[in-house]
């Protein structure tokens, strides 16, 4: 299933796994009901949508919050941005907050992140928080 651009920033997309909001701030928000390769295949479907929509942007701003569905299965999570990464404008950077009930799990993401980064050119920022207004706040101040 494909999204037409204009749905992906104005009406958002409410799949039963995954769910897209664009908020007034411009952040991508995706809120995981289920923690499942299929809920991670309805994010990535999105994604991949917006990057390529949003490819003239210099960064594009992202929530996942996974505080109701817990940890996403972080291989699959990883060969899948893989493959969106590898789609991206060279000067696009992509700044990412997790919302995340469990604060030990940054430093595995991380480290996942790195190997789903396609070259050394790619600019990925990660940042992981209980708090969504702190995320935000990280999302906004761009480096």
């Amino acid at each position: 299933m494909t999204f037409p651009a204009e749905m992906l920033f104005k009406d958002g997309v409410q799949n039963p796994l995954c769910s897209h909001h664009f908020t007034e701030e411009g952040i991508h928000k995706f809120t995981f009901q289920d923690s499942s390769r299929a809920a991670v295949n309805e994010w990535i479907e999105c994604l991949a949508g917006i990057t390529t929509a949003s490819s003239d942007q210099p960064i594009l701003t992202i929530i996942l919050d996974t505080r109701i569905s817990g940890t996403l299965p972080l291989a699959y999570v990883t060969r899948k941005m893989r493959d969106v990464f590898a789609t991206c404008a060279p000067q696009q950077a992509i700044r990412l907050a997790i919302l995340s009930g469990q604060s030990a799990l940054m430093v595995l993401i991380q480290m996942l992140a790195e190997i789903a980064a396609p070259n050394e050119t790619s600019i990925v920022q990660y940042h992981q928080s209980q708090d969504e207004a702190e995320a935000i706040t990280w999302l906004l101040a761009a480096e």
